[in-house]
């Protein structure tokens, strides 16, 4: 079976070469050339940032139209975070769209490795290490839960701060303090890490005005998510996006081939 896999960044890269190991006949193409010469495209994840454009981002200053892209690629197309409008564009065209972002087992291993990551990241923005550190997690989806574990192996006095009781339950039992999303104004006092994982803006302005001496690490996607810290406060937010495509691309491009050929292992193709 033959695979196109689009140039867009290391981790594209390496799962390339991960697929030839799995016995693929694979190619790595520029979008602008030609993408239907084999039987899946595989296409970034996430496959656009702007809902218009496809990710690139070793080209950067590049703009080129995401339903061009479709419009030229094979009846298969793998990719992550599909637009409602990237689907039927490609389902207009006749062809087969699978959302790895769709697929549980890749979402558990990519938070993973965003949770790996996410440790180093943040003892770098805080300047200490995790022992007997206050460290704040917003939220507690698979990422949050997975760097909460983390932290509190390596020693750190975790808080947690959740909306769903189950959440916060979830967090005690894997050893972390648990609070309610008021508590955002009364407890981050102290804090010298605090990561966000939750798209939804909570981390205001009066939020931040309770923090001193204390690292953000920004893991949510979105835009205002954080407000805007004094200067001096000590605070600092530290954007974070993509970690596993740019802190372990060899890694995070073997989940990516091992969950295209299991996909197509079990569709017996």
């Amino acid at each position: 079976m033959k695979i196109t896999v689009l140039r867009s960044d290391p981790r594209l890269a390496y799962a390339a070469r991960a697929l030839t190991d799995l016995g693929y006949s694979v190619t790595l193409a520029d979008p602008e050339e030609r993408l239907d010469a084999a039987d899946i495209l595989l296409l970034p994840i996430p496959v656009s940032r702007d809902g218009v454009h496809i990710s690139l981002p070793e080209r950067p200053t590049s703009a080129v139209p995401l339903a061009e892209v479709i419009d030229r690629a094979p009846g298969r197309i793998f990719g992550g975070g599909f637009s409602a409008e990237a689907v039927a564009v490609a389902r207009r065209g006749g062809r087969e769209v699978t959302d790895l972002l769709a697929i549980p087992a890749f979402v558990y291993e990519n938070a993973v490795l965003t949770a790996e990551a996410a440790l180093g990241v943040g003892m770098r923005a805080a300047g200490y290490s995790l022992r007997a550190l206050p460290v704040g997690v917003v939220g507690y989806g698979r990422i949050a839960a997975a760097l909460t574990r983390r932290l509190v192996l390596l020693g750190a006095h975790v808080s947690v701060f959740a909306r769903r009781p189950e959440s916060r339950l979830a967090a005690r039992g894997d050893g972390a303090e648990a609070y309610d999303l008021p508590a955002l104004l009364t407890h981050l006092g102290g804090m010298r890490l605090l990561y966000n994982t939750v798209p939804a803006g909570l981390l205001t302005d009066t939020v931040l005005a309770n923090l001193s001496d204390c690292a953000i690490v920004e893991l949510a996607s979105g835009k205002n998510n954080i407000g805007t810290p004094r200067g001096d406060t000590g605070v600092t937010v530290t954007p974070a996006p993509g970690l596993p495509g740019k802190i372990f691309p060899k890694s995070a491009g073997s989940i990516i081939a091992h969950t295209l050929d299991q996909t197509m292992q079990k569709e017996g193709t």
